[in-house]
């Protein structure tokens, strides 16, 4: 994935790490928080990045870390090359004019290599601007990621005990 990762980190005390060690805490609540939180990130990711041809904004996956046969952690990101620049912008430079042609001709710069041309002398002057639409999308994603961690740890502390 070529986007900034997002990597869902299970941290608790004892109770939560015993209740890790044990397959069925792992097949149920953990499995539950962790599909819950990388799938919130994942639609927040679709719904919030910016719309050209409508490629970035289906390009996101979910890479499941497991161990044993059970996940244990996700990665959110997109498949796009060009989503890392979209979300952090970039410096001024000569990108390709054959690349830019078709974008500009659908944004109105007219067809053929001048518009592409005009695109890519403002991008050599001023770069790109960053959307941050990933980072909103990681912010958005905090509430329901802390509310999850919380009933995960209740749920470690009702079944395993509140061990310090």
């Amino acid at each position: 994935m070529t986007q900034g990762d997002t990597r869902i980190v299970l941290i608790g005390g004892a109770a939560l790490e015993k209740a890790l060690k044990n397959l069925d805490f792992l097949k149920g609540p953990a499995n539950d928080m962790i599909d819950g939180v990388a799938e919130t990130l994942r639609r927040n990711a679709m719904q919030g990045s910016p719309v050209d041809t409508g490629r970035l904004k289906t390009s996101w996956v979910i890479d499941w870390h497991k161990k044993s046969g059970y996940k244990t952690g996700a990665v959110v990101g997109s498949n796009m090359p060009y989503a890392r620049y979209v979300e952090e912008g970039t410096k001024p430079h000569w990108p390709p004019l054959k690349a830019l042609q078709p974008w500009a001709s659908r944004h109105g710069f007219g067809r053929g290599m001048r518009g592409a041309w005009l695109v890519a002398r403002r991008i050599a002057m001023k770069g790109t601007r960053a959307t941050k639409f990933f980072e909103k999308a990681r912010a958005d994603t905090e509430p329901y990621k802390d509310r999850a961690l919380k009933h995960l740890l209740s749920e470690a502390k009702r079944r395993f005990g509140n061990i310090h």
